[in-house]
């Protein structure tokens, strides 16, 4: 892109290329984008209208689209294929269909989940970084010119009709989109790649406003913006590797508190637990080498936390009904005791009765008490057959303890 226009002939094919199902999808007041399906594949098709066929400017600035995307190859741009006359419609610039929503459909969708939108805003400025680095600047950033691949979700940076180099002097006007074009594009300065910085923090207010102070500085004075995407993606990394920090220290903290309200004796926690130790082992050292471990360590280490919360809320959950359970269960035994208790009692009150019959034993002992387990059992509700056992080995414990005892005041002839 050193020459700034190539001729016609430079650059098109002197066949003419056959498209089917070519059809207009949108038109501005020189240029239409199409869609037509070739070879089995769909295709976007970028032209001059019909009344501005004659424009030499138009035909121009087409031909300086297709020389700054012939020179770009970056999953995060759209692909280009050439620029050929099709029937009908013309010279037109043909790129790659990108199946998916624009950015700002799938904002007004509500669709992306924080991690979305955190990824795609670092895929932006990723994209536009490499813009940069290339000496290109797009000047017409907005998430109407930004698509998400629904292979993947991944963003894609489209509609260069506006991008700028060094090389196209001729074609310095004022460009961008109100409320995404910095004060620089409205008075038409020179394109500068921190106009792009502007476009992105405005991008990034609606799209990951978690970094808000990063999104303030690319909106403010051009002075003090940065100076391109370049130094706007270190800033976003430098946060990330800060947030991560955080979260290990907190992942710490919660680790160290688990241990020491649960003794680290449930298994399924221990086991949680120790996971997460081998992701943070793990991950941290990729983080010092890929800034996209950074946000895996994140989503992985929250996807854990969940599972330890959940499993501290069931054994927190499980010990406080098993308490109230065992602590039901020990109410039924004292109150079994201690009616067994009154029962035998009234024998003993009834033996030194004068009409006191020792071959009634039975019925004034022996039956009332297994009557009164019997009753006593079969009134409470919800008793598991654990329980119920429970229950019958503490009254035959009872009533161990009543004929042992009566067993001593007999052999004493107390009575």
């Amino acid at each position: 892109m050193n020459s700034g226009f190539l001729s016609d002939t430079d650059v098109i094919a002197e066949m003419t290329s056959t498209f089917a199902d070519a059809e207009v999808i949108s038109r501005g007041s020189s240029f239409f984008i199409a869609r037509a399906s070739r070879y089995g594949r769909r295709w976007i098709l970028k032209g001059i209208n019909p009344e501005a066929a004659e424009d030499v400017l138009a035909r121009q600035q087409i031909l300086k689209e297709f020389e700054i995307l012939s020179a770009l190859s970056h999953p995060g741009i759209v692909r280009f294929s050439g620029i050929e006359e099709v029937d009908g419609l013309g010279l037109c610039v043909i790129m790659e269909w990108i199946e998916g929503p624009t950015l700002e459909e799938s904002l007004m969708q509500g669709s992306l989940s924080r991690d979305d939108r955190r990824r795609l805003m670092f895929e932006i400025v990723e994209a536009v970084a490499y813009l940069h680095s290339k000496g290109v600047v797009h000047r017409d950033l907005k998430p109407s010119n930004i698509m998400v691949r629904q292979n993947g979700l991944s963003a894609v940076v489209i509609d260069f009709g506006l991008a700028d180099t060094d090389a196209f002097t001729v074609l310095k006007y004022p460009a961008g989109t109100e409320g995404y074009a910095s004060e620089r594009q409205h008075r038409a300065d020179t394109p500068d790649t921190s106009d792009d910085v502007y476009s992105l923090g405005v991008i990034m207010s609606s799209l990951y406003p978690e970094y808000g102070s990063i999104a303030r500085r690319c909106k403010s004075s051009s002075r003090n913006r940065y100076a391109n995407a370049t130094k706007l993606l270190h800033a976003m990394r430098r946060r990330a590797r800060l947030g991560l920090r955080i979260i290990l220290a907190a992942v710490a903290a919660i680790i160290i508190g688990v241990i020491a309200v649960l003794g680290y004796h449930n298994a399924g926690l221990r086991s949680s637990v120790d996971n997460l130790y081998g992701q943070l082992s793990g991950l941290r050292e990729d983080a010092r080498h890929q800034e996209t471990a950074a946000e895996q360590l994140r989503q992985r280490l929250s996807d854990s936390l969940t599972n330890i919360t959940r499993e501290l809320a069931v054994e927190t959950s499980y010990r406080t009904e098993t308490e109230r359970h065992d602590a039901h269960i020990a109410g039924l035994k004292r109150q079994l005791r201690s009616r067994c208790r009154a029962i035998y009692a009234q024998y003993l009150i009834d033996r030194k009765s004068p009409d006191f019959e020792e071959e009634y034993f039975g019925q004034k002992l022996t039956m009332p008490l297994r009557a009164l387990k019997t009753s006593f059992i079969a009134r409470q509700k919800g008793l598991s057959e654990q329980d119920r056992q429970d229950l019958e080995s503490a009254f035959s414990l009872y009533f161990d303890e009543i004929a042992n005892d009566l067993k001593i005041l007999l052999s004493a002839k107390l009575f």
